[in-house]
């Protein structure tokens, strides 16, 4: 592991989606409550699954099974339930992957059902948003609670669209679509050795990786124990470890560059950089509050200070945003919660307004898009 660097030197510009309400903003951020619930809202991702709607859009998962679609009209939120699964859900991506349906699609996943009055299994389900109402075909189910999904884009007739999924059984898999009503093809790629414990073999996330200059297609997958694993989702059984993080890993974004941002429960924001067909490790920030639960990359406009490219946020309830100041990491306070964080992506949500915004997920049962000033 190398001692931190300069943020300017690890930082490449891009980002998706940022932020909202209840709690307090910096001066020069706006909070947006675009969802008030009455269970934590557990993730939140961006993309465009209404086709019917203009601009980028926001879908989130809660605690109780919900999927969540937020458009905006302007700065004016409009938030709708399309599903309710009854048990928790928090993986979650928005994608085309489906070649026989049109648009980008929902897939979220979590508990497959209560038995006995525990949750048990896992389940992904396609939700789509229709002319006739929103659509929702059970796609895969597993022995684990899903935790997390990514979609990776198709390579050519024969390497297709298709989701890496990973759950708390330390189980990693791609579901592919069949062309046929029911379960997509199912292919294991990883398994977590029982060895390393049941808690620490739990997948909390996965990020997708740009594709090799040979075409492979990776995916990175972080486990609650702290072990980075990647994957080629085209060769099952290809899982490695890339990167031992102490205290354990939680979330990722990706860098723009053919690596990935990740951080975790010590607090510390690493990058994964590519260098040839491995990932190089390099200590970005360290959140002296710990316990982060997102990282997202993007141009987020500061008041006086050059534009940061990464924003932080976890269970100190702070979303910052990362800036350098000649050698240095400063972190800027733009927006405090009141209950603890537990997603972050960013995106362009809202064209009225400089940068990217920051949409937030957390225990305080809302979903919260913070925007720069104009």
């Amino acid at each position: 592991m190398r001692p931190h660097v300069p943020l300017a030197a690890l930082l490449a510009l891009g980002c998706t989606g940022c932020g909202t309400p209840a709690g307090k903003a910096s001066a020069a951020w706006t909070a947006i409550t675009a969802w008030q619930g009455d269970a934590p809202v557990l993730r939140v991702k961006t993309g465009r699954p209404d086709a019917s709607t203009g601009g980028l859009q926001v879908v989130g998962v809660d605690d109780r099974g919900r999927v969540i679609h937020v458009r905006f009209d302007g700065e004016t939120p409009t938030a709708t339930v399309l599903h309710t699964h009854g048990v928790r859900f928090i993986g979650l991506a928005v994608a085309d992957v489906d070649p026989h349906q049109p648009g980008e699609e929902i897939y979220a996943g979590g508990w497959l059902e209560t038995a006995d009055g525990k949750p048990r299994g896992g389940v992904v389900l396609q939700v789509r948003m229709t002319a006739q109402g929103p659509s929702v075909v059970e796609i895969g189910r597993g022995a684990g609670f899903v935790h997390a999904i990514e979609a990776v884009a198709a390579a050519g007739p024969d390497r297709p669209a298709r989701l890496v999924v990973a759950d708390y059984a330390g189980s990693v898999r791609t579901l592919t679509p069949t062309g046929t009503a029911g379960p997509w093809t199912d292919t294991r790629l990883h398994d977590e050795p029982a060895s390393v414990g049941e808690e620490d073999r739990k997948a909390k996330e996965v990020a997708v990786l740009a594709p090799t200059a040979r075409g492979e297609r990776r995916a990175v997958v972080l486990f609650k124990g702290g072990r980075a694993v990647q994957v080629d989702v085209d060769v099952p059984g290809s899982g490695r470890t890339v990167h031992e993080e102490p205290g354990g890993l939680s979330r990722a974004c990706d860098d723009g560059a053919g690596g990935c941002y990740v951080c975790g429960y010590a607090g510390r924001v690493v990058r994964l950089r590519a260098d040839g067909p491995t990932l190089r490790a390099d200590v970005v920030w360290t959140d002296p509050a710990k316990e982060l639960r997102g990282v997202a990359r993007g141009r987020f406009p500061l008041a006086g200070a050059e534009a940061g490219s990464l924003a932080v946020y976890g269970y100190s309830q702070v979303c910052r945003v990362l800036t350098t100041t000649g050698a240095a990491v400063v972190a800027t306070d733009v927006f405090r919660d009141t209950a603890n964080g537990h997603g972050l992506v960013s995106g362009d949500l809202l064209p009225t307004r400089d940068g990217d915004e920051l949409v937030l997920a957390s225990y305080s049962n809302r979903i919260v898009v913070l925007a720069a000033p104009r």
